[in-house]
């Protein structure tokens, strides 16, 4: 169900099971499908124990697009770099790399071999033929910036972070596309300063935005054009 390493052991979830609930899900199903051996760990994540709650939002905005969008980060958060944690720009140089178009400036990834499509049918073909070293989602670029002397906070990427995993799977040619604005609405509610210097707690960044309350913003702080901390 997933890449195994030298032990044999399972080191990524399958992303097409979430492609699978999904579509069950919009069809108005229930979702009672039986994961066999990634049961437990898709469980896991999906009971919201995860930094997942973070990038979606408040749990109180419990609507159908909020739900979707726990079930469509999950795989894309699961299925990631076989060198955790990723800490190191290092790490990415000369790597084999599936993101999606949004990444292709991204300093970080400058030395890497990236292979680029919106999220699609062929995408999740690509990580399943494990022609790829991994995944890079946000949450991992975050790290290498926020661990990096170098990498100074106001150039991290321009997505609010509270969006990031959402902005993931919104690709214009995504049938998910329709649920975007309440998605945007419901993390916009939460897009807090506090909620910036939340997550990268969670996260174990090392390094914290040096900002009052009244100066920090999540969109100003992952802007890639402002610069309100020092």
């Amino acid at each position: 169900m997933g890449w195994h390493d030298a032990d044999g052991n399972i080191q990524g979830i399958v992303p097409y099971l979430s492609t699978q609930l999904i579509d069950h899900w919009q069809r108005g199903h229930q979702l009672n499908y039986r994961l066999g051996s990634t049961e437990r760990m898709m469980q896991e994540l999906l009971r919201g124990d995860t930094d997942l709650t973070y990038t979606i939002g408040d749990p109180r905005l419990e609507n159908n697009a909020i739900k979707v969008a726990k079930l469509i980060t999950v795989p894309l958060e699961a299925w990631s770099l076989k060198t955790q944690p990723l800490k190191s720009v290092q790490a990415l140089r000369n790597a084999t790399l599936a993101t999606l178009p949004m990444y292709k400036d991204m300093q970080p990834l400058q030395h890497s071999h990236l292979i680029q499509q919106p999220v699609s049918k062929d995408f999740l073909r690509l990580l399943h033929g494990q022609r790829v070293d991994g995944v890079v989602a946000f949450r991992q670029i975050l790290m290498v910036l926020a661990n990096n002397d170098d990498r100074p906070v106001e150039n991290y990427h321009q997505l609010p972070l509270a969006n990031v995993d959402i902005f993931l799977w919104m690709s214009r040619h995504s049938p998910l596309a329709q649920y975007l604005q309440p998605l945007q609405k419901a993390a916009a509610a939460t897009n807090t300063p506090a909620s910036v210097a939340a997550y990268l707690r969670h996260l174990g960044a090392n390094k914290q935005p040096n900002c009052g309350p009244k100066e920090l913003s999540a969109q100003s702080v992952l802007s890639s054009r402002a610069s309100p901390c020092r």
